[in-house]
């Protein structure tokens, strides 16, 4: 967060006043961890910078496919009559403790040896600092979710049926045609049922038209939970500031990409970026 910060630095004209910024901390559920684990991550950052951010700031406690609820809270802040002029979006997790590997090895989900439908259990911090505006070169359109009643463990047959809605009504926000989609942002993790999910739901959605390009942080960062979506952001935006980017890349001076997001409960997330990369070069 404090890494978001510094692009803003607090000086005499103001440009950036914590006061005028929420701090949105998506952190995993329950489930996962205390339930007191973000508030007490809220509260050791404000400790460690002294720095005291808008009344609006919020916890939200719902994991990876929560960063959905994470942008559209950040649109209403922000689209506000007397909203604040940043927000910070922060994601945090750890899958990295005792009792939730232990979970994780019973169910047969980690990737070791004998069982290569697994991810990588992973921890990570990620924050992206935003603002209200049409300028920079990566920027919000619409948000979607929807609910899957298929089960990861198989009890229930998954047809992509939420995953499709959730992108489908994501499109209508950002009023963008699925056809008008050049790349896909995941967060597939090496599980064979939301690889195989994801891939119903887009054969579905894009009706015999040539599939998109497909970026994965997971398989650079592992399964790290909340930290994904502010962590996949804030690596778009670096990308888009670059002049050369990888081959497969839309090159284009503006195009509209998809992320989504699953989670274990059900929910299903979508979310439309609008990438204006500064040049037209490939890697």
């Amino acid at each position: 967060m404090q890494d978001a910060l510094q692009a803003m630095p607090v000086d005499g004209r103001l440009r950036f006043d914590p006061a005028d910024c929420a701090l949105l901390l998506l952190c995993d559920d329950v489930g996962d961890t205390s339930g007191t684990w973000g508030a007490e991550l809220f509260t050791r950052f404000g400790e460690l910078t002294g720095l005291r951010f808008s009344g609006r700031s919020a916890i939200l406690p719902s994991g990876r496919a929560g960063f959905a609820a994470l942008c559209s809270r950040a649109q209403q802040l922000l689209d506000e009559k007397d909203g604040v002029r940043h927000v910070l979006m922060a994601g945090a997790s750890s899958l990295l403790n005792a009792r939730r590997i232990n979970l994780l090895l019973r169910d047969e989900r980690l990737q070791v040896p004998g069982n290569p439908d697994g991810f990588f259990p992973g921890e990570a911090a990620a924050a992206v600092l935003v603002e209200r505006g049409r300028g920079g070169s990566l920027g919000l359109r619409g948000v979607g979710a929807a609910q899957e009643s298929g089960n990861w463990d198989g009890a229930l047959p998954n047809r992509a049926e939420g995953l499709t809605a959730a992108v489908r009504a994501a499109c209508g926000a950002a009023e963008v045609d699925v056809a008008d989609l050049t790349m896909r942002i995941s967060d597939i993790n090496g599980e064979a049922f939301y690889a195989r999910e994801s891939a119903t739901a887009f054969t579905r959605l894009l009706n015999g038209r040539p599939q998109l390009s497909h970026v994965t942080p997971a398989s650079g960062l592992g399964e790290v939970g909340a930290a994904l979506g502010p962590a996949a952001i804030a690596y778009l935006w670096h990308r888009a500031g670059r002049v050369v980017r990888p081959r497969d890349w839309p090159v284009s001076i503006s195009s509209h990409h998809v992320m989504h997001l699953a989670d274990d409960r059900g929910l299903r997330a979508a979310v439309i970026l609008e990438m204006r990369p500064v040049g037209a070069r490939a890697d």
